[in-house]
């Protein structure tokens, strides 16, 4: 799109162009995402009927979808076709985290591009830009060791509040003060505080925290670690639990969060992530039987 591009090989990044799509007001650059759960095939079918409209010769249309596993089997196909004869000087942008989760015949049209997620010190210069506290950016640049979907998005609350409360319920399952039904009223508690998706930003911290766990048992220290500022749970999980054990309490978290997303009631689900917490850490050996 950027008039330089052919000359400098890249966007100059200063042009009006450039302006217009840093801002997202280029009349040219249109997003599918998620209306609810999922992107739907009306919507689907209401941005590629504008595909081509009054595009001027010297312009180019870019098409971004994201995420692009949000797509159902529907919106999937519906995109296809598409995507099977893409009009000219049109481009579409899947932006996936797992392109498996995509349908094998969008896969084939598409040309990869593997992006590193920003980590650490960058991710914590990158908050303090945007305008977070020093302890926030400090908190976000620590998280997205363990989750860069944490460390990207967490809000205030969610740093302030809700980490220390997840991090409290496991801390008081391991100690026996709390049983895996408590604990799981207690997170549906947590998430409740949280604007959105509260109880996906509940299960990517539990995935975090298993995730940490896994890396100190392996490593045996910190330096990966995400929540290297709770050492003892972290080492505490890795001591009472195998490698396996601790991969399926990752997984588990996984898979309730699945189940949430299709709309399984999330106390039940949350109830079933901490008795399998329990289990694979052997704190309830009653429930194995």
């Amino acid at each position: 799109a950027c008039p330089s591009f052919h000359k400098l090989k890249d966007a100059c990044g200063t042009c009006p162009v450039c302006r217009q799509i840093a801002s997202r007001s280029y009349p040219y650059l249109k997003f599918l995402k998620p209306e609810n759960s999922e992107i739907r095939v009306d919507q689907v079918r209401a941005i590629t009927g504008e595909i081509g409209l009054m595009l001027p010769a010297d312009a180019v249309q870019m098409i971004i979808v994201e995420p692009a596993e949000k797509l159902n089997p529907s919106s999937s196909n519906a995109l296809l076709k598409v995507l099977e004869e893409p009009p000219d000087r049109t481009y579409f942008v899947l932006i996936a985290e797992n392109e498996l989760k995509l349908l094998p015949t969008i896969r084939s049209r598409c040309q990869r591009v593997y992006i590193e997620p920003p980590r650490g010190r960058f991710l914590e210069q990158l908050s303090k830009l945007k305008g977070r506290s020093e302890k926030e950016a400090e908190a976000l640049g620590r998280l997205s060791r363990a989750s860069v979907h944490l460390g990207l998005s967490a809000s205030p609350q969610m740093i302030a509040d809700v980490v220390p409360s997840v991090l409290n319920v496991l801390e008081s399952l391991i100690a026996g003060s709390i049983d895996p039904l408590e604990a799981a009223s207690a997170l549906v508690s947590a998430a409740s505080k949280l604007r959105g998706d509260g109880y996906a930003e509940i299960c990517e911290l539990i995935k975090a925290i298993f995730r940490d766990a896994t890396i100190f048992r392996i490593t045996g220290g910190m330096e990966h670690v995400g929540f290297s500022d709770k050492p003892d749970l972290i080492e505490r999980l890795s001591s009472i639990a195998a490698h396996d054990m601790l991969e399926r309490c990752f997984f588990a978290a996984t898979r309730a969060q699945r189940a949430i997303e299709g709309h399984t009631n999330p106390q039940l689900a949350f109830e079933e992530l901490m008795i399998n917490i329990s289990l694979y850490l052997g704190l309830e050996k009653g429930y194995a039987e």
